[in-house]
């Protein structure tokens, strides 16, 4: 389960959400008016992906430290 979280809210937000953010800015001329609005509507999404994948992050050790407790109580 751990696993599946962490593709979820770690990888895939990664893949689909950010790199296709810095894609899309890479892409633009600094100095350009568009570069610079971008920048404001980059910035929320970029926080709003990152306590995604921070809290999907916080999850998945969590899950796994159980599981490793679950399975050294049962040696």
């Amino acid at each position: 389960f751990a696993a599946i979280v962490y593709s979820t809210s770690v990888f895939l937000v990664t893949m689909f959400g950010n790199v296709p953010m810095n894609n899309k800015l890479e892409s633009l001329d600094e100095e350009s008016v568009e570069a610079k609005a971008c920048w404001y509507e980059y910035g929320r999404e970029w926080t709003r992906f990152n306590h995604v994948r921070t809290i999907g992050s916080i999850a998945t050790a969590a899950l796994y430290i159980l599981a490793a407790v679950t399975l050294s109580g049962s040696v």
